[in-house]
C-alpha cells in the first residue's frame, strides 16, 4: 500500500502532462509543439537512468489509462519526454509509418531512453522509424522553465 503513495506524486504528473500535450496537439501542429519541447531532429541519445525511465513509462501509461479522453501516442510521448527533461534524462522520441492490421496506412509514435522504451512499445514492431528527435536536457546551472 506505502509503494502506490510513493508513486502517485509521478502518477500526477504524469496526468497533468498528458492533459496539457492534448490540447496542444489539439490546437497546434507538431513542428510548431516540437522547439517548445527541446526536441531536436535526428540523433540519438544515450541515458543509463534505466529505473527513472521506467518510472516515468508506468506514469503515463497509467495516468493515459483513466483519461477520459483518448490519449495518442504521440501524446503520451510527449508528456513522456517533458518528465525525463524535468528528471535531466534525455531519450529519443520516434515518429514512425506501416500498416495496420486491416492493412491501411498509420503512423505511431514512441519514445526510448537507452535500452528502455519508455511510451509506445504496444505494436512498434510493424512501424518503421521515419523521424527520430532526440531530447535536451537542462544544464544543471540553469533552471527548467518546465519546473514548478
Amino acid at each position: 500500500m506505502l509503494a502506490k503513495w510513493r508513486k502517485l506524486p509521478i502518477f500526477l504528473e504524469a496526468a497533468l502532462w498528458l492533459t496539457l500535450m492534448r490540447i496542444a496537439i489539439s490546437v497546434a501542429p507538431f513542428h510548431r509543439i516540437r522547439p517548445l519541447l527541446g526536441l531536436d531532429p535526428g540523433g540519438d541519445s544515450k541515458d543509463l537512468r534505466k529505473e527513472q525511465a521506467e518510472s516515468v513509462g508506468w506514469a503515463v501509461r497509467a495516468a493515459a489509462r483513466r483519461r477520459p479522453w483518448l490519449c495518442t501516442c504521440l501524446c503520451r510521448a510527449l508528456a513522456a519526454t517533458i518528465l525525463l527533461r524535468r528528471r535531466g534524462i534525455s531519450g529519443t522520441m520516434h515518429l514512425g509509418v506501416g500498416k495496420d492490421l486491416e492493412g491501411a496506412l498509420s503512423f505511431h509514435a514512441w519514445l526510448r531512453c537507452d535500452d528502455v522504451i519508455v511510451t509506445g512499445d504496444e505494436g512498434r514492431e510493424r512501424y518503421i522509424s521515419m523521424s527520430t528527435f532526440s531530447t535536451k536536457t537542462f544544464p544543471a546551472e540553469k533552471s527548467c522553465p518546465l519546473q514548478d
